[in-house]
């Protein structure tokens, strides 16, 4: 007997292969939004099958949350203006920095200044200055049309490279516990993909002013809740870690769009 395979078949086959699209993806998404920690927690104790394992959940929410953040950025001309506008004041100022200090100083004094600099930094200082030169000669709006397409391309890799980081700041701030790095790792796949998830929402949601408040404050209370039900520990305890772990991170977070920024002006 002949079967015909259509089209749907094999797109819904390939979806559900990929993301895991059956019944263990409204348990997994209700786990994830509402029980923090409850996926981590099931996962190491070998419930793996109930739920969508946790690199493919984190991959599925940054991928749609990158992809719906690219279409916006593209398409949405509020978001871009909103976007450009400091970019355009930076490569203004930038300029009229570059240009006071040609007054200050000598071509002698500046040069004696920057050789200790100049020493194994010659070649990514021309690609830098080139890519930099490249963008202060385009107009401000298409300056900052390409500075944010190239951030935004180079977003989704800067952003699991963090992962280590956070799950070594876990390490660290728990290192009594005895666990192993990847247990701290499987928690950031986590509570990172819980992370796009509702920035995912706060974007879909964006003409409504009144949804933004209220999920951060649940993504607030959301991550202390996590450690507490994944790690253990006391609520002063557990809060204080939150707080080490939140100023540490928002210096992994800091060095990231820092170095995402030079990554773009040097391969522009």
């Amino acid at each position: 007997m002949e079967r015909r395979i259509t089209l749907r078949r094999m797109l819904s086959g390939v979806i559900e292969d990929q993301l895991s699209i059956n019944a263990t993806l409204p348990r997994t998404l209700r786990a994830l939004l509402f029980h923090p920690g409850l996926l981590s927690s099931e996962y190491l104790d070998g419930r793996i099958q109930r739920y969508v394992p946790p690199f493919r959940l984190y991959l599925a929410a940054s991928v749609v949350f990158f992809l719906l953040l690219s279409f916006l950025a593209s398409g949405g001309s509020n978001f871009i203006v909103h976007v450009n506008t400091p970019v355009a004041d930076s490569t203004r100022t930038l300029r009229e920095l570059i240009e006071r200090e040609d007054t200050i100083q000598t071509p002698a004094e500046r040069e004696r200044a920057l050789k200790p600099f100049r020493t194994g930094w010659t070649r990514l200082d021309s690609m830098g200055n080139q890519g930099l030169g490249q963008l202060l000669d385009l107009p401000p709006q298409q300056a900052a049309r390409t500075l944010t397409k190239g951030m935004l391309q180079r977003a989704p890799t800067a952003a699991f490279l963090m992962l280590p980081c956070f799950a070594l700041l876990l390490q660290l701030l728990y290192f009594r516990r005895r666990r192993y790095y990847v247990e701290h790792f499987v928690f950031a796949l986590h509570t990172h993909a819980f992370l796009f998830v509702l920035f995912t929402v706060m974007l879909l949601g964006a003409r409504l002013p009144w949804i933004g408040p209220p999920l951060l404050l649940w993504l607030v209370i959301y991550n202390y809740l996590a450690l507490r039900k994944y790690y253990g520990g006391g609520r002063v305890v557990t809060l204080v870690r939150y707080g080490v772990l939140g100023l540490l991170y928002m210096v992994v977070f800091g060095a990231g769009m820092t170095f995402t920024v030079l990554a773009t002006l040097l391969l522009s």
